[in-house]
């Protein structure tokens, strides 16, 4: 971490430097020859100004995350309202009007805006939430319904260690793969690309990086992201990295994850008990269906937050007023926190720690639903879809190309939102 620290100063200088050669300096041309043009978009852009902000902010989130549960209604309402002017600074800064518009663009790379997403914030609330208290229940009965030897066994693969039993079923359903699936998802038990650790104070979840000085990706799997479906959605992400490592898209990034879940939980239907199967189907379909809904709200509520002139002065009252507006769209601020549970302190977890991020779970969790739809109808097809959701991708494209690319339709049409309805309450 100091060494990080002093990388990141040498850095600044660097392009603090560089910045003014390219101002000042006649031969500009030929000492920026091999720029590219984004590098030099990057460069005009750079200012002491943005570092010094993006600093402050980056302490702002650290001081909420240690917050004491006392004090962490209030202060970090506080506090977020720093962050959201800073990161609305910053966006001005890059000759954006607020910082929504410009992580959208910059950061994540998303192909659809205001318009896309009022359509799926409509759907959310009118086609989805009137029956996601349906999923919840049925997922609890299935659960309950199970016998001990059961129970243990759907236990084993949602929340216990991938290896700890009688079967390894993450590594039976690689080897249930054919071709390049198989050799992409093998390739980091091949070469033994990954850490475990139960180490008390190392990263308790689990991750995937890439290293480009190796060209290798990498991941590392905590004390509490040791389980078969933690694996799977991992391994997704690593297999995907083997093929577009520089991927902007974390929309397109997080489908390659889940869909691999959903690969997983359509290879479980012919080997575990019926019940077991049923059991793990509906909950991961309620926990999809929990993600799109939550993550929609949150996603209405930073947009709400981040168009307004100024938030400067804002605590717990003010914030919580426009959460409390927001819900009026999904049916009230009591029918959300009936059906979908306290957003009211959500907000205060995710959005000061990933600003508008969690719309990407939305779409991504979509478009797995959709994959599952179709392993539904036949493994093989289901199988080609994720594949081609994964090797078929350019660098150039986006996520709503992506998805067309393999055949997946976009969260924005009817087509994706009857085949979602037919797949999630349909059976």
């Amino acid at each position: 971490l100091g060494n990080y620290d002093k990388y990141g100063d040498m850095y600044n200088s660097y392009m603090a430097h560089c910045k003014k050669v390219y101002e000042e300096s006649p031969v500009r041309d030929e000492l920026f020859a091999d720029w590219t043009e984004e590098e030099i978009k990057m460069l005009l852009n750079f200012s002491p100004e943005t570092t010094a902000l993006t600093i402050r902010n980056e302490e702002i989130t650290d001081e909420i995350n240690n917050l004491s549960s006392a004090e962490f209604k209030d202060r970090s309402a506080e506090l977020y309202a720093e962050l959201v002017t800073n990161y609305n600074k910053i966006a001005k800064l890059y000759g954006y009007d607020n910082y929504y518009d410009y992580a959208t663009k910059e950061i994540y790379g998303r192909d659809f805006g205001t318009t896309e997403l009022e359509y799926f914030s409509k759907v959310v609330a009118e086609q989805y939430l009137p029956q996601y208290g349906l999923l919840y229940t049925r997922a609890r009965s299935n659960i309950s319904m199970l016998t001990s030897d059961d129970k243990k066994l759907f236990d084993g693969i949602m929340y216990g260690k991938f290896d700890g039993m009688d079967r390894n079923y993450l590594l039976e359903y690689i080897d249930s793969l054919e071709g390049s699936m198989k050799e992409g998802m093998e390739h980091i038990f091949v070469n033994r690309n990954m850490i475990f650790t139960s180490a008390k104070n190392s990263h308790p979840t689990a991750f995937q990086t890439y290293f480009d000085n190796l060209e290798m990706p990498f991941c590392l799997f905590g004390s509490e992201g040791q389980s078969t479906m933690t694996m799977v959605h991992e391994i997704g992400h690593y297999y995907s990295s083997l093929y577009n490592s520089t991927l902007i898209s974390y929309d397109l990034a997080e489908v390659q994850s889940q869909g691999n879940e959903m690969l997983l939980l359509n290879y479980l239907k012919s080997n575990v008990t019926p019940g077991v199967y049923k059991a793990t189907k509906s909950y991961q379909l309620y926990s999809c269906m929990s993600t799109i809904v939550a993550s929609v709200i949150i996603d209405e509520f930073e947009r709400a937050v981040y168009s307004r002139e100024s938030v400067e002065g804002f605590g717990s009252e003010e914030f919580d007023a426009i959460m409390s507006e927001v819900c009026e769209k999904f049916g009230g601020e009591a029918y959300v926190r009936q059906e979908v549970g306290d957003v009211f302190n959500y907000w205060r977890q995710v959005a000061t720690n990933n600003p508008v991020y969690y719309i990407s779970y939305a779409v991504s969790a979509t478009a797995a639903i959709s994959i599952h739809a179709e392993l539904e109808v036949n493994t093989d097809s289901g199988r080609e879809m994720y594949r081609a959701v994964v090797e078929n991708v350019s660098e150039d494209d986006t996520f709503l190309t992506a998805l067309a690319k393999a055949g997946i339709p976009s969260p924005f049409t009817t087509e994706s939102t009857e085949k979602i309805v037919a797949a999630v309450w349909g059976n």
